[in-house]
């Protein structure tokens, strides 16, 4: 069994346990937000803390409201255009190839998975390469890789998925982060945000507290993301959902109330945004 160290193991499992967790929910015959079998192989074979992610439901509906929430916009995409690239920033080892390859299997679509080498090294010995689904070393911070993207499929849409990234950075990376993906052709760029209620530290998730993870950045919404960039690209805004809007019964009492609250207020928990860059 592969023990991850320390420093990087939370970023990585927290998604992964969750959704390894409901893919078991699935396969019960309940009511399941995704089902990740591929999530359920790597819990059972990486060794993590996995006790400590158990009591947060917050976090835990959370990861997995937005991993369907950024499933649903890759599918959006698909049938939208003729030829879709995904980039998949700050990976981890998150399947949503695996997750969607049955589904979109006749369609003109290549996941490209980027992260750090440290991260990559542990993905590639979970994960096989084929024609559609690649595992890249990326940094954010660094537009070389982006622009050999760009290079190979000249003729596509891109779709940037920045998963669990963009709170871990200052806003001035933010807008570098955003700037470099700016490169590629005609890019929709879909990311989660953490407003400034739990940056600020009047609210914290359970696994967070425990975890000692600090969020860097507040951005409440999507208007506050684009205000944000404004002075880096041009943004055309898309969407924006909250948490708690949907599955908010899965959260408990806690969730149903909160999903009664209006979104301009829960945006500034968290949101879920989409934009599209005008390059």
């Amino acid at each position: 069994m592969l023990k991850i160290n320390d420093e990087i193991s939370s970023t990585l499992l927290i998604p992964l346990y969750y959704k390894a967790k409901e893919s078991k929910r699935a396969k019960e015959g309940k009511n399941a937000i995704l089902n990740d079998p591929k999530a359920e192989f790597l819990v059972s074979n990486i060794e993590g803390k996995y006790e400590i992610y158990e009591k947060d439901r917050f976090s835990n509906i959370g990861c997995l409201f937005r991993a369907k929430y950024f499933d649903d916009k890759v599918r959006e995409l698909c049938y939208q255009f003729s030829e879709l690239v995904v980039i998949n920033a700050a990976c981890g080892l998150d399947s949503r190839y695996e997750r969607l390859k049955d589904e979109l299997k006749d369609k003109n679509i290549v996941f490209y998975n980027a992260d750090l080498p440290e991260v990559i090294k542990i993905r590639k010995q979970f994960f096989s390469d084929n024609d559609k689904n690649f595992s890249l070393v990326g940094d954010a911070f660094d537009d070389t890789w982006i622009k050999d993207i760009k290079q190979k499929h000249k003729n596509a849409n891109f779709i940037v998925i920045l998963e669990g990234l963009l709170m871990y950075f200052k806003k001035s990376e933010i807008k570098q982060i955003i700037k470099n993906f700016s490169l590629l052709k005609d890019v929709y760029i879909y990311a989660d945000l953490v407003g400034t209620k739990i940056v600020n530290k009047q609210v914290k998730h359970k696994t967070m507290s425990e975890l000692k993870i600090d969020f860097k950045s507040g951005i409440n919404g999507l208007d506050d993301f684009i205000s944000l960039l404004s002075d880096v690209v041009k943004v055309k805004p898309l969407n924006e959902t909250v948490y708690m809007k949907k599955y908010s019964f899965r959260y408990g009492l806690a969730g149903v109330f909160f999903g009664l609250l209006p979104q301009s207020f829960l945006r500034n928990f968290s949101s879920l945004v989409g934009v599209k860059i005008d390059n």
